[in-house]
């Protein structure tokens, strides 16, 4: 029951059913606590002595935590249910591994944690880092309100986002394995770890105050700036940094396709989407084109009201990252990102109804750059 309840919920969420999709998650929630999942005894105690059907038992525990850990970070809400839930289930194996019929010995989350500081450098399963990802990302979450004033939350958090991607191993750093398949668990982590760095960065950088962006709705959440632990400015360079990332995962050359893909990738792309918006509505129409470069506010007029101060080319290229030639990055990146939606449109409600509003704030952010190049050039 508990696995069906959340495939169920999983395939709601991507139909745009969100409200249904919280209750069915929510019940298979209930459901595995009452009898028990997060204690590692319920994998032997319903594996009739098979090792596969254990590891199935602890890869749908597992499987649990990531989508409500999915669900919150969607939604952004601080109450990741299992966050806090104490178990201590072991650590899924590799999938080739789970495919082949042999399970090797469980690790336990203990070890893991204590890894770095082993003698000996061992690589734990794909799936194990995905598990850390979202962990971190609960450790965001909890950092995402606005009377959160606990700095050495916020930076702690920081911390785990940086030390998860400083200690992955060769293998595990990009999505693509030795042999040039995908790695889908590899990709997830990486997704979830970028995205939980657009949710700890982006309140608290300069990008938070291009508010044409609060029309996309769907998979991202409007609040007010939150308390910022480092320059603005850092928290806007990790925040675009992160967003570039989740694009390069886009551009992947991966089998199958998108829309084989986690249907979760879509918000994934929602959020690297409105970072690349707000950027490109720093860098001035025609940046690094035909204009004088004086840096004067007449010459780099913000038409419409629409884009933010760009008194200052070269401060504005800075604060997103890019060198003379933003403006045209940028203006790829959102295509890119329009494309990806479009893609996924196909197969998921969801990405349709991200689509039109990404679009449609993308065009009129585009009509702004626009008039304002024709204002700069009379």
């Amino acid at each position: 029951m508990v696995q069906a309840l959340l495939l169920y919920a999983i395939g709601l969420k991507a139909n745009d059913r969100g409200s249904m999709a919280d209750d069915m998650l929510s019940k298979a929630i209930d459901i595995a606590l009452a009898i028990g999942m997060n204690d590692r005894e319920f994998a032997i105690r319903n594996g009739c002595g098979n090792r596969l059907l254990e590891e199935s038992w602890r890869r749908t525990w597992w499987e649990l935590y990531v989508a409500d850990g999915f669900f919150a970070g969607v939604s952004q809400r601080t109450n990741f249910r299992l966050r806090d839930v104490p178990t201590d289930v072991p650590l899924p194996c590799e999938e080739v591994e789970y495919a082949s019929g042999y399970v090797p010995l469980s690790r336990t989350l203990e070890e893991y944690d204590d890894s770095a500081f082993a003698e000996d450098e061992v690589e734990y399963s794909s799936f194990a880092y995905r598990i850390d990802s979202v962990r971190n990302l609960g450790k965001v979450l909890a950092v995402t309100s606005e009377d959160v004033l606990d700095f050495r939350a916020i930076e702690t958090a920081d911390s785990c986002l940086v030390n998860w991607m400083l200690h992955l191993p060769d293998s595990k750093k990009e999505a693509i394995s030795r042999d040039g398949q995908l790695d889908h668990m590899v990709f997830q982590a990486h997704m979830i770890t970028d995205a939980s760095t657009i949710l700890l960065h982006k309140p608290r950088s300069t990008l938070d105050d291009y508010r044409s962006a609060d029309e996309i709705r769907t998979c991202v959440k409007q609040c007010a700036p939150l308390v910022s632990t480092q320059a603005r400015e850092t928290h806007t360079a990790k925040c675009a940094e992160a967003a570039r990332r989740l694009s390069h995962l886009v551009r992947l050359p991966i089998q199958p396709p998108l829309t084989r893909l986690t249907p979760f990738f879509t918000c994934a792309v929602v959020m690297a989407s409105v970072v690349h918006l707000c950027a490109w509505s720093l860098v001035p129409p025609n940046y690094g084109g035909t204009g004088t470069g004086t840096g004067s506010s007449e010459n780099n007029s913000c038409a419409g009201g629409l884009l933010q101060d760009c008194s200052s080319e070269a401060t504005a290229a800075a604060v997103v990252g890019m060198g003379p030639d933003g403006d045209a990055v940028l203006k790829e990146l959102i295509r890119l990102s329009m494309g990806a939606l479009k893609t996924l449109a196909a197969q998921w409600p969801l990405a349709k109804t991200a689509a039109g509003q990404v679009k449609g704030v993308a065009g009129e952010l585009f009509r702004a750059k626009r008039e304002g190049a024709g204002m700069k050039d009379g």
